[in-house]
C-alpha cells in the first residue's frame, strides 16, 4: 500500500511556540492532547472523526533528531510557501516539506532557509514544479521519476527518517479549526468540494 502522507520539519525546537504556527498556517488552535506510539497518533490525525466538526482537523507534533515533525495527513502546510517561509524566518532555522500521495502519484519536497531554496514536484510522472539549485540531498536519485522512497531518502538525508516517526513514544495531538477556510458555496446552494490533497 502506498504512503498518504504530508510533513512539516523545522530544524529548531518550536514546540513551546506551535500554536502560532499553525496560526501561521491560518489554522485555529483549539486543544491538544498527548497520545501514546504511532497507531494511536495515526487514529488521531483520522479524518474525518466521528467525535469531531467537519471543520476540525487534527496534525501530530513530535520532536525527533533534531527537528520539530509536524505530521500533515491533509498535506497543506507543504503547499503554503508564504507560511513556509515566515516560519523559517521566525524559527531562523531550515524548513522542510514533504508530500507523498500514492493513489495520484504525487510526490514533492521543499526547502526554505529562509526563502525557497527548492521545491521539486511531480505528478504521476510528469514534473509540475522544479524551481532552485538541487540540494546535496537529491545526488545519485532520478528526479524526473521522483518516487515515495526517493522523498523519504531526501528526508531521511535531512536527518529524519520516515520510519523511525514509528518508533517513538508519545506525539501531540493538535485539534485545529479551519472552519474560517471553508471554500464559499456554489451559485446553486451546494458547498464546493474542496480539492483533496
Amino acid at each position: 500500500m502506498s504512503l498518504h502522507s504530508g510533513a512539516l520539519m523545522v530544524r529548531a525546537n518550536v514546540i513551546a511556540d506551535i500554536g502560532s504556527v499553525f496560526e501561521t498556517f491560518n489554522y485555529r488552535p483549539l486543544r491538544s492532547e498527548v497520545v501514546s506510539g504511532w497507531n494511536r497518533a495515526m487514529a488521531a490525525l483520522a479524518y474525518p472523526r466521528p467525535d469531531a466538526p467537519r471543520e476540525h482537523v487534527h496534525k501530530a507534533v513530535v520532536w525527533h533528531s533534531g527537528w520539530t515533525v509536524v505530521l500533515d495527513p491533509e498535506m497543506v502546510m507543504a503547499t503554503e510557501e508564504a507560511a513556509c517561509t515566515a516560519l523559517a524566518r521566525k524559527a531562523g532555522a531550515p524548513v522542510f516539506t514533504m508530500l507523498c500521495e500514492g493513489t495520484s502519484g504525487s510526490y514533492a519536497f521543499s526547502l526554505y532557509d529562509p526563502e525557497l531554496k527548492r521545491a521539486y514536484f511531480v505528478v504521476d510522472g510528469e514534473v509540475h514544479d522544479d524551481r532552485g539549485v538541487p540540494i546535496p540531498e537529491e545526488k545519485d536519485l532520478r528526479m524526473e521519476a521522483l518516487f515515495e522512497d526517493d522523498v523519504l531518502l531526501i528526508m531521511e538525508r535531512h536527518g529524519v527518517r520516515y520510519q523511525s516517526l514509528e518508533t517513538l513514544d508519545a506525539f501531540t495531538i493538535w485539534t485545529l479549526d479551519e472552519s474560517h477556510l471553508a471554500p464559499a458555496p456554489s451559485s446553486e446552494g451546494t458547498p464546493v468540494a474542496k480539492k483533496p490533497w
